[in-house]
């Protein structure tokens, strides 16, 4: 009897949030591991529910559960910051608008030199900034364009063709990116479909205790429990 009760549960839910679930469950699989933009205790609610919907086992969750894992596990397109004190942070350029395709100036077919970006709402206790520049659509997994940290709580933008030095002035750093090279380097994609590129940045209650060459693994693992707020630009690139 419990069983064909689950049954006729699992139906409805299925009918009503199917699409959800299974691009719930895609999200989990493929992007989970990239994400910093989970409480613990939220995580480990996620994958339970991952685990229960794959064996088959759930009993019927409450509605607000679901859209806080859907919305939190594909942070890539809306991140959120842990704990209670998140706020976003708005990020913009002048170069090209949310969503939209990134000049070719920016890119390696063009200058190859970085965008200007600005922002704003960033928490009064903000300690430092750190900026983190990937693809996500890249064929080896996300490829790394530009790791900066340390950046000064009072910086609001960063101009045009910043420099690819070690330090910045002020006493921002910056890191290695997947080619390994130190600072920005631009969109670069196979010739074929747009490629994602998100401007991810982080405020961050703390200066990092890492030296210029850092690794964006190197940045999110001592940054994780020290984010505040954070927001991201996404713009495209395709390559014909």
């Amino acid at each position: 009897m419990r069983e064909k009760q689950f049954s006729l549960q699992a139906r409805r839910f299925d009918a009503f949030f199917g699409q959800k679930i299974r691009t719930l469950l895609d999200c989990f699989k493929n992007r989970h591991t990239d994400n910093l933009n989970r409480s613990d205790t939220l995580e480990q609610a996620a994958r339970d529910c991952q685990n229960q919907v794959m064996t088959v086992r759930i009993k019927m969750f409450p509605v607000a559960l679901w859209l806080a894992v859907f919305g939190t596990a594909c942070g890539a397109d809306n991140p959120k910051s842990t704990g209670d004190k998140t706020m976003n942070i708005q990020i913009t350029s002048v170069a090209f608008a949310s969503g939209q395709p990134i000049p070719t100036k920016y890119t390696c077919d063009g200058q190859d030199v970085s965008p200007p970006l600005k922002w704003s709402n960033a928490p009064a206790n903000t300690k430092s900034f750190a900026l983190i520049a990937d693809d996500p659509d890249a064929p080896a997994g996300t490829w790394v364009h530009w790791v900066l940290y340390d950046l000064p709580a009072t910086t609001t933008e960063l101009a045009e063709n910043t420099p690819k030095s070690q330090q910045l002035p002020g006493g921002a750093k910056q890191g290695l990116n997947s080619w390994p090279h130190l600072g920005y380097d631009g969109p670069c994609p196979p010739r074929g479909k747009p490629h994602r590129y998100f401007f991810k940045l982080y405020a961050l209650d703390t200066l990092l205790d890492l030296k210029p060459g850092a690794t964006k693994s190197d940045v999110l693992k001592v940054m994780q429990s020290h984010i505040l707020a954070e927001g991201q630009l996404m713009g495209t690139y395709q390559r014909k």
